[in-house]
């Protein structure tokens, strides 16, 4: 299976992004997504708008040792 990852930056954080994301994710994605954000920040976004979401944290170590880039 060939599939590259979908690499997203979050953008100010008051902006209407996490709510278009977390309509997005809902779909069926096949490529992995790497979301580029504040933790603490998307957990209260998902909290506000009253969704569960499950996530890995990694850092830029992992992801250059795993070859995912």
């Amino acid at each position: 299976m060939n599939y590259k990852p979908i690499i997203i930056v979050a953008g100010e954080p008051n902006s209407v992004f996490f709510e278009l994301f977390f309509k997005v994710i809902k779909n069926k994605i096949n490529s992995p997504i790497i979301l580029i954000a504040s933790k603490k920040l998307i957990m209260n976004q998902a909290k506000i708008l009253k969704k569960k979401i499950s996530y890995n944290v990694t850092n830029e170590f992992e992801v250059i040792k795993k070859k995912i880039i």
